[in-house]
């Protein structure tokens, strides 16, 4: 699977002043800085061998937070309002932001947050509200960031403005970020409860031909992206649900549907999936599996029913977080793990899973369940809060990652012949952050919604080669490099095509602001954004000074 990584040394940082004398150790020393957020990087590119790790996961401190008030017009327009923002640590983890903005923001207050409770807040995330509220990177309001002389600056749409650019989606290598202040985003007023959804397919050509019609037609409409006519539709409509997909037409190798989050009741999501043809009984699988819902009074309590559910899936998942070396107990020959006692409750609210495990029964214990996950979720040293399954015990690096890949709107042919091959879906981006212009942020998939998540191995590899020769030749006529990859799930198989594959026409600005505030190239490693050379090119560096590049 790879090899361990081995940095020169490893300095945990609780302030922002430890952090700045940590990189001017380093810079004095001759030694690169690794900063590393919660460890995530499925490459291990935040723990690279030979450098300082300047770790961040102690910079994550409730009782410090800045929460504020405030109203302000959000992406989809038509009323949707930020509500306020919360300035956090940068070690923070997507359960701590959870559980906190429902305390702070018990009403509505969505803050956007991927799948895994343990990943950590500066990778800029898609999650199941990322339709709603934009990517994570649209909704961060202002960064503050040690350089590599020192320097301490913040970034944000009134100072820094190429470096607060390049911060939302030029992936990492700028600087140690120490803080992060995230807007809060609204749910849509007009909506009752938040729903999980659950919803199955019939597997055969035609079927499901019609339903990746309808289900694309749904998420993305074909009208001109920023018109009032899109923006109303998809606000009243699939802006409103967030989730993941598995699309495949083998019965015995995976299902065709989705699975995910929609802000509105039960009843409002049939409503809005009925009017868009996707209960149809000629598509729809009739049983229990074909629509299923399970409605929630509160954001936190739904999302962290689907955190749950989703862990319960493998029968390993909970391990990673409570008992990396899945201890077994011979005499009583059972496994130790028993994430009630983790949680604290009645274990008859668990029950043991194919393996032997003590895994929540999420859905007939979820009143009991759902408060226990949120009073570790908030700890940000509990065991909810380690890495978890993105990170090996060893902190090996998984070289045979052939990482993430988006795709917009194509033929329903072409979806037919990928679900042919099978495909998993980590989430989809539609609605909010098609509608961020194209030069607001570095992050170039604007109108590529949907993420492919490619993992392990050969049977992987061969995967991402079908699906990747499928878009060239049937859907960007021949042209390779209008396929776009997902930066956070980087693809080091060495594809030479890096820069252009992740960041299109934005690399040379980049590296333009890179050499700004990291000349000597102090944070780089192999796929990160070079510095570029002193010559023609100018922008305002670090202290606000004119500085030209080539």
């Amino acid at each position: 699977m790879g090899h361990p990584r081995f940095p020169a040394g490893i300095f945990y940082a609780e302030s922002q002043d430890e952090v700045i004398e940590a990189v001017n150790c380093a810079n004095k020393a001759g030694y690169k800085v690794s900063p590393r957020g919660r460890g995530h990087s499925y490459q291990g590119l935040s723990s690279m061998d030979g450098y300082m790790v300047i770790d961040m996961s102690l910079m994550c401190n409730p009782d410090d937070f800045k929460p504020e008030d405030f109203e302000q017009p959000w992406l989809l327009g038509g009323g949707q309002i930020a509500i306020g923002s919360i300035k956090s640590g940068s070690g923070c983890t997507n359960a701590v932001m959870l559980a906190y903005t429902a305390d702070k923001f018990p009403e509505a207050g969505l803050y956007n947050i991927g799948s895994c409770p343990s990943v950590g807040i500066t990778g800029g995330c898609q999650g199941d509200t990322t339709p709603w509220v934009g990517l994570g990177i649209d909704d961060v309001l202002s960064y503050d960031i040690v350089l590599y002389d020192g320097t301490n600056v913040t970034a944000s749409a009134e100072e820094h403005e190429d470096l607060y650019w390049a911060l939302r989606g030029g992936g990492s290598g700028f600087g140690v970020i120490t803080s992060i202040e995230t807007a809060i985003i609204g749910a849509p007023k007009a909506s009752s409860g938040f729903t999980f959804i659950g919803a199955s397919y019939k597997q055969t050509q035609n079927e499901a031909r019609e339903f990746l019609k309808r289900f694309q037609d749904f998420l993305m409409p074909d009208l001109p992206i920023g018109s009032k006519e899109y923006k109303e539709k998809v606000r009243a409509t699939s802006a409103k649900f967030g989730g993941g997909a598995s699309f495949n037409t083998n019965s015995t190798e995976g299902t065709l549907g989705f699975s995910g989050l929609f802000l509105g009741s039960a009843d409002e999501a049939r409503s809005t999936f009925a009017e868009a043809g996707l209960l149809d009984p000629d598509i729809l699988v009739l049983d229990s599996s074909g629509f299923a819902t399970l409605e929630f009074s509160s954001y936190v309590d739904a999302q962290l029913y689907i955190i749950c559910f989703n862990l319960g899936l493998s029968d390993y998942r909970w391990t990673e977080w409570v008992d990396p070396n899945r201890s077994y107990n011979e005499t009583d020959n059972v496994y130790k793990v028993d994430i009630c006692e983790d949680l604290g409750i009645d274990s008859k609210y668990c029950y043991r899973n194919n393996v032997g495990y003590l895994i929540p029964n999420c859905y007939t214990g979820k009143d009991v369940i759902l408060p226990a996950l949120k009073s570790v979720a908030i700890k940000p040293q509990s065991w909810f809060n380690r890495p978890g399954p993105g990170r090996p015990g060893d902190n090996r690096v998984r070289t045979t990652w052939t990482g993430g890949l988006l795709y917009g709107r194509v033929d329903p042919d072409v979806l037919l012949e990928m679900a042919n091959v099978g495909v998993s879906i980590g989430h989809f981006a539609h609605g909010a952050p098609t509608l961020v212009e194209r030069d607001e942020t570095d992050y170039v998939g604007r109108e590529e919604y949907t993420l492919l998540d490619f993992c392990c191995g050969q049977a992987s590899k061969e995967s991402y080669d079908s699906i990747t020769s499928i878009l060239v030749n049937k859907a960007y006529d021949g042209d390779a490099s209008k396929l776009r990859g997902f930066y956070n799930y980087l693809n080091i198989e060495g594809n030479r095509n890096w820069r252009d594959y992740y960041f299109g026409d934005n690399y040379e600005r980049l590296s333009v602001v890179k050499a700004m505030y990291d000349e000597t190239n102090g944070f780089g490693n192999s796929l990160q954004v070079e510095p570029a050379p002193l010559s023609s090119k100018s922008g305002k560096g670090p202290n606000g000074e004119e500085t030209i590049f080539d």
